[in-house]
Parts: structure tokens; sequence; C-alpha cells
């Protein structure tokens, strides 16, 4: 049987196992918007990690061609989404990659 964490690690282990957790408006379109996920979790998670001592830096995921004015809500919440992170944790570094796909993932395999 294994044993619980040290009281120290749950806070960095508590916070990776939430990236597995969040659900996608894509895969759910009906119980989550571009906003919920996009903004309102990247700044919980932001918001979790700069109140937690041993989380020293934040690496939030964002998209190339994220922009507030956006014609689409996709990169606009995006956008939003960093300015929420970077409020939250104004050391975080944010990444916008292009693009993201990966062997047997529904981009290319439908």
């Amino acid at each position: 049987m294994r044993s619980a964490p040290p009281r120290a690690a749950l806070p960095r282990t508590f916070l990776r196992s939430l990236a597995w957790l969040i659900p996608t408006p894509l895969a759910c379109p009906l119980l989550f918007s571009f906003e919920d996920v996009h903004v309102g979790v990247a700044e919980r998670l932001a918001s979790v990690a700069a109140k937690t001592k041993s989380v020293k830096q934040f690496v939030h995921l964002s998209a190339l061609g994220a922009s507030p004015d956006a014609a689409s809500d996709w990169l606009r919440t995006k956008f939003e989404g960093e300015a929420a992170v970077k409020a939250a944790f104004p050391s975080a570094t944010v990444v916008r990659p292009a693009t993201m796909f990966g062997h047997e993932d529904v981009f290319l395999n439908w």
C-alpha cells in the first residue's frame, strides 16, 4: 500500500494532476465554454500556484495568434486567459505554439 505524499509535495502533485482532468470546450461544448476553460480554469490554476510556496514557476500554454481583437472566440479567450494568468502569477511564462497534434489524436484520426 502506498503512503500519502509528503505535505510539501501535495500542491505540486495536485496541480500536475489537474492538467489531465480539465475538460475542453471542444470535447464538452454544452458544459464548458471557451471562456470557462481558457480564462476561468487558467486563472484558478495560476491563483492556486501563486499562493503555493513550493511552485516557483508557472507555464501557461496559449495559442499562436491569441489577441484581444481576434476574430475567433477561441483565440480571443486564449488571450484573455494569458492576461488572467499574468494577473494571478506575474512571473508566469506564456507559450504560444502553433497547432499541436500527435499520433492517434482526433486532429489526424477522425
